[in-house]
This record gives structure tokens, sequence and C-alpha cells, in this order.
């Protein structure tokens, strides 16, 4: 395993920047697209629901975007350090950045659930949520924000895993995860068979 890390990180080292612009691009752009399904095919389930059962999403949505944001800003700054690191043939220095990110990403996921889930109503709330959609929001957003360690973990482990020379794993990773949020979808929802439906949350 060791091996085919050094591999990858010489290639990265005298490889055509064309191809490595490539070869890093092409699953990423894949990649962001499938993300963008996510959005797109729970407002497709959840619309079902009723407008306010929509509603309850949008207002949500910013505060997503937040932990989005702080998940990626922490990811593609590692990213850029141990790719700087891999490229000086410090691999200890890499090693150190990733453990590094990976400490900080538990300590924030954490700071945000302690933080936000006692002063969600609020939040929701100042993003425009009134008294008809506050309900279903806390319910949708109450489960991510109890489990923002594992969002912000993912996001910041597929920047890794690129800086790494391995974006065609991050790749994979989303759209499988991408297809399963699809097929669970209908499924968690509405209910399907001893499964409870569980509507917007």
């Amino acid at each position: 395993m060791k091996a085919r890390g050094s591999n990858r990180i010489e290639a990265m080292r005298r490889g055509s920047i064309w191809k490595l612009l490539f070869r890093f691009s092409g699953p990423y752009i894949v990649s962001m697209m499938v993300a963008t399904s996510y959005n797109i095919v729970d407002a497709i389930f959840v619309g079902r629901l009723g407008p306010e059962a929509l509603a309850a999403i949008a207002v949500a949505f910013p505060l997503m975007m937040i932990f989005m944001a702080i998940g990626l800003g922490t990811g593609v700054g590692a990213a850029s350090l141990i790719s700087r690191r891999l490229g000086a043939g410090d691999n200890e220095g890499a090693n150190l950045v990733a453990s590094t990110t990976i400490t900080l990403v538990i300590i924030l996921g954490a700071l945000m659930t302690i933080i936000c889930l006692p002063n969600l109503e609020a939040l929701l709330r100042l993003f425009g949520a009134d008294a008809s959609i506050l309900p279903l929001a806390n319910s949708y957003m109450s489960i991510l924000t109890t489990f923002a360690v594992v969002a912000l973990f993912s996001l910041v482990m597929s920047n890794i895993v690129r800086a790494e020379g391995n974006p065609m794993l991050a790749s994979v990773a989303m759209v499988i995860a991408a297809l399963i949020n699809i097929v669970l979808d209908p499924v968690l929802i509405f209910g399907l068979g001893p499964i409870p439906a569980m509507g917007v949350a």
C-alpha cells in the first residue's frame, strides 16, 4: 500500500501537467455534478409532502451551506498543504498535516453541534423560518447538526485523498453516496414495509 502511494506521488512529480490536470479535474467535476444531485433529489421527493416541507428545506439550506463551507475550506486548505509537502518529498510532514486536519475537523464538528443544536430554532428563525415551517425545518436540521462531525469528516477526507494522488477513489465514494441517497430518499421519506415514514426528517 505504501509502495502504491509512493508510485502515485512520483507520477505526480514527473508527469505531464496537462495529463495531471485532466486526471484530477475530470473526476472532481463529475463528483461535483453528482453532489448537486443531493439537493435536486431531496427537493423532488420532499416536494411531494407539500409546500411547507419544501420551504423547510429551503430555510435550512443556508445553515447547511455554512457547514459545507467550513468542511470544504478546511479540506481544501489541508489538501494544499499536503500536496506541497508531498511535492517537496516531505512525507512525514504530509502525514502530520493529514492527522492534524482530522483532529481539527472532529473538534470543529463537535463545536458546531454543541453551539448550533441548542440554538437551532433561533438560527432557523434568523434564516426566515416562520411558525408553519419551523417544526419541519427543525426536525430536518437537528439530524444534520447532531452528525456535523460525520458531514465535515467526509468533506475533508475526500480532499485529503485527492491530495495524496487518488482523485478517482474520492469521486467513486461520492458517486456511491449519491446513489445510496437516491435509493433511500423515497424509502425513508414515505416508508416501506417495516421502515416508518420519516417525512422531512
